[in-house]
């Protein structure tokens, strides 16, 4: 899934989503012909239409989501394991400082 951000002259972002499989750069070559035309231009993604006029537009910003979706779900996934193994290490030392002290 694609999140595409449209930055527009006066400082609004418009943000919409695209189910395109394409790759990211093939996505974005094809979205950045919008910038050729003098006239309005008609975007439409799975989110929907969007209706502009290129010179109006600074910028677009296009991410893979669910590429960055992986690899923030496994950063967090990361995260927790050391903190499960760190709470497991503390506990085993705190159990070893018991048992030798009785």
């Amino acid at each position: 899934m694609k999140c595409i951000r449209v930055f527009k002259e006066n400082g609004q972002v418009i943000e919409l989503f695209d189910n395109d499989n394409a790759p990211l750069e093939e996505f974005s070559a094809k979205l950045s012909e919008v910038f050729n035309s003098p006239n309005i231009v008609r975007m439409e993604t799975t989110d929907g239409t969007l209706i502009v006029r290129p010179h109006k537009i600074d910028a677009i910003l296009v991410n893979d989501v669910l590429d960055k979706m992986i690899e923030s779900d496994n950063t967090e996934e990361d995260s927790i394991i050391e903190d499960a193994e760190e709470v497991v290490k503390q506990e085993t030392d705190e159990d070893m400082i018991t048992d030798d002290g009785e």
